[in-house]
């Protein structure tokens, strides 16, 4: 979650429809790299 978008004073400078897509984006990067470190710690 961006809390920098939530906030009302970036809504009025960001397009929902240009930083949306950015935040999915985001938040699936963040989601494989958890993943990622989880597994490589299970491994060790």
């Amino acid at each position: 979650m961006c809390i920098y978008y939530s906030s009302r004073e970036h809504e009025k400078l960001l397009k929902k429809n240009l930083v949306e897509p950015l935040l999915k984006e985001a938040e699936e990067l963040t989601a494989i790299f958890a993943s990622s470190r989880k597994t490589a710690s299970t491994k060790n």
